[in-house]
């Protein structure tokens, strides 16, 4: 499903702002519009446990100004994942789901 909204079209442009952080945005789905507010499933990986949250939030809201990032902290659950590179190497990373409110600033 594409996205709709305020993010249509901008999965690849957040996905590139927040590279530098470390945080790997590997998907966003549109969950629940109304006029006003906007309900996206974010899913991204961290190289530790910690979810970078105000990271996450303040580097979207600075990258887009005219809207408003708010991850639902009641949504948010975080799992390791590990990934074999070679035979004899194996990374662990972290994988975070929640839910992020967007309303226009």
């Amino acid at each position: 499903m594409s996205l709709a909204g305020p993010l249509y079209q901008r999965k690849d442009y957040m996905k590139l702002v927040l590279q530098p952080d470390k945080i790997m945005l590997e998907d966003v789905r549109s969950k629940y519009m109304s006029k006003t507010i906007f309900f996206y499933e974010f899913i991204w990986d961290t190289p530790t446990a910690n979810p970078q949250v105000e990271v996450l939030e303040a580097r979207l809201k600075a990258s887009m100004p005219a809207l408003s990032f708010s991850v639902v902290m009641s949504s948010l659950k975080t799992r390791p994942v590990a990934s074999q590179r070679t035979p004899k190497s194996v990374s662990f990373k972290y994988r975070h789901t929640a839910e992020v409110e967007v309303t226009r600033a």
